[in-house]
């Protein structure tokens, strides 16, 4: 239903979302390591969508973003060691 454009735009749009609601959890459950495991990976997920932007293959797409599920869950299990 959405063209190409549309689609990188909403997909920008709801990372500004995911931030936002992470950022408003912060203030109900004040965890730092959760709020930078978040942003790390709302980050690292606007590369990957930039690069498959530019780089126009399934195979990248699927394991980079599908991937990103993955960093998520590591780097939430990672900060919540408290180290």
């Amino acid at each position: 239903m959405l063209n190409k454009k549309k689609s990188y735009f909403l997909t920008y749009i709801l990372l500004v979302v995911f931030i936002i609601l992470s950022v408003l959890q912060y203030f109900y459950l004040p965890e730092t390591g959760f709020l930078w495991a978040m942003v790390i990976s709302a980050a690292v997920t606007f590369v990957v969508t930039e690069f498959t932007r530019k780089t126009n293959s399934d195979f990248i797409y699927l394991a980079g973003i599908d991937g990103m599920m993955l960093l998520q869950a590591l780097l939430v299990y990672l900060f919540s060691l408290k180290l």
